[in-house]
């Protein structure tokens, strides 16, 4: 009894051959553009809620900023009417404004001192101004 070994790629294993790769190439095609699609999707839908963000953040701090600036307006008139400085007028505006301003501070147009809310930051009335010894830096 002869065995007969055929050396040599048979018709039937190049078309599997083919056929298998074909899968393969396919598959791999699909999950490539699956992933770029998702990809894309994913840096469009960031940037758009980025977008929209920080188009609310500055919205918010547009209406904080006009606020705080309603606020000084209305403690500077305050302040404008009486030619001496309160001492509990100036403890009652800062509680009634103490989520915008850390303190208030009343001063003439020479920087002295007339007035400040809370008494604890430091400062005399009479003396200048931290202001005016930063602007002489």
């Amino acid at each position: 009894m002869k065995l007969n070994i055929k050396k040599g790629i048979t018709l039937r294993f190049t078309i599997s051959l083919l056929v298998i790769g074909a899968i393969l190439l396919t598959m791999l095609t699909s999950i490539t553009s699956a992933l770029q699609v998702n990809r894309t999707s994913l840096i469009d839908n960031y940037l758009d809620k980025n977008e929209s963000y920080s188009k609310k953040l500055a919205s918010n701090t547009d209406e904080l900023l006009k606020t705080m600036q309603e606020n000084i307006e209305a403690i500077a008139s305050i302040s404008a009417r009486d030619s001496e400085v309160d001492p509990q007028m100036l403890d009652d505006l800062y509680q009634a404004n103490s989520e915008y301003f850390n303190s208030i501070i009343i001063a003439d147009a020479n920087r002295v001192v007339e007035g400040y809310s809370p008494q604890n930051i430091g400062l005399l009335v009479g003396t200048s101004s931290p202001l005016s010894r930063a602007n002489k830096r």
